[in-house]
């Protein structure tokens, strides 16, 4: 199946291809969040990263379906 994924802020900069904000990915029928950030090889921990589809936040096992466009956003902190 094939999945669009947004990048947001520092997370475009992770990639290992150099800074990008939207790609599309080929991932297996069975891909959920957290197989998706591995095949990005983002070394953030799919706990701390967000993950949005359709403006809705959802977690790292939710099941990705073809054609989904998911937005990732970094882990937020200050004070």
């Amino acid at each position: 199946m094939k999945v669009k994924v947004r990048l947001h802020a520092t997370l475009r900069k992770m990639m290992p291809d150099g800074p990008q904000n939207r790609l599309t990915l080929d991932l297996p029928d069975t891909a959920t969040v957290a197989e998706l950030l591995q095949a990005l090889e983002i070394s953030a921990s799919p706990d701390h990263v967000m993950a949005l589809i359709g403006n809705r936040r959802v977690e790292p096992d939710h099941p990705l379906t073809d054609g989904t466009e998911v937005q990732l956003f970094p882990p937020i902190s200050g004070g």
